[in-house]
């Protein structure tokens, strides 16, 4: 027995209410995913980048500046005495009016020529030349500006 050709229209007219039903859940949940605020993605594993500490244009700032309990702090290992004195100048002027206290590491000279530390000496010539005081602590010179 066949059904009523009226029953049968009913029935193709439900399928294509509930396809389109469908379609339209589908739509929706997708717009609406779209539209919702992505929480940020986090990476364990990648270092947060903080804005720089100072301006130096020829090396890069993680080597030689890093902030020690709040102090900003130089390390001059590994240059040369005139490289040093222009990256101490440099700290120095950027550093003033910012911070109260820096510390700038010479470190001991033990890996000078004759063991005689000559970035050390550079930078104590310099600073005697300026109105900074400054208190020597091993290979480290904590400076007040």
């Amino acid at each position: 027995m066949c059904a009523p050709k009226h029953h049968e229209d009913n029935m193709d007219g439900l399928l294509v209410f509930v396809i389109l039903v469908i379609l339209l859940i589908l739509f929706f949940r997708e717009e609406n995913e779209r539209h919702r605020p992505q929480p940020p993605a986090r990476h364990p594993q990648r270092e947060r980048r903080r804005p720089p500490l100072f301006d130096f244009d020829d090396i890069e700032e993680e080597n030689v500046l890093r902030m020690e309990y709040g102090v900003p702090t130089l390390d001059l290992h590994e240059m040369s005495v005139r490289e040093a004195i222009q990256k101490t100048e440099t700290f120095l002027q950027q550093s003033r009016g910012r911070y109260r206290k820096v510390r700038i590491i010479t470190g001991r000279g033990q890996h000078s020529f004759d063991g005689v530390p000559r970035i050390r000496e550079a930078v104590e010539e310099l600073l005697n030349g300026r109105t900074y005081r400054r208190v020597a602590r091993g290979g480290c010179l904590e400076v007040t500006l």
